[in-house]
């Protein structure tokens, strides 16, 4: 026994056991393991520990209550993320509102009740269509304001 205790797992196990020892019996196990020199000086006289009597209550004094629930309350839930749709991008607008194009030539000239060349920048220009309501095509051969 003397050789388990010098070796590493039996010094552990000696420390662990003291250890308990001291925990648990508060020493009196270990100073009965180990030769006290002098007995009457050392010794503590032992605790005691008194109980008051008290009657027991009849079974109709007993009084029960019920058992105490508590819950823990669930964590609230987070709002559902959401992603909006990007923002629609601004179009480029100008100044009060455009002037109606007339449809029946290539350039944008606006709907008035006559235009001549003469008050256009555009020249040599298509008539659309055929018709040429604003008589820009003088020889009818589908170029309105042609320039000589």
């Amino acid at each position: 026994m003397v050789a388990f205790l010098k070796t590493p797992l039996g010094i552990t196990l000696a420390i662990i056991l003291a250890a308990a020892a001291v925990c648990c019996c508060g020493g009196t196990l270990i100073g009965a393991l180990v030769d006290d020199p002098d007995p009457k000086e050392s010794q503590t006289p032992p605790a005691t520990v008194s109980v008051p009597e008290t009657a027991s209550p009849s079974p109709s004094e007993v009084v029960t209550s019920p058992p105490v629930i508590t819950t823990v309350p669930e964590p609230p839930v987070p709002p559902p993320t959401t992603t909006r749709p990007p923002a629609p991008r601004p179009t480029r607008t100008t100044a009060g509102p455009q002037p109606a194009c007339h449809p029946n030539y290539s350039v944008c000239l606006p709907v008035v009740g006559d235009l001549d060349c003469d008050e256009i920048s555009q020249r040599n220009f298509r008539v659309i269509g055929g018709r040429d309501p604003y008589r820009l095509d003088a020889d009818n051969d589908g170029i309105a304001c042609e320039q000589n």
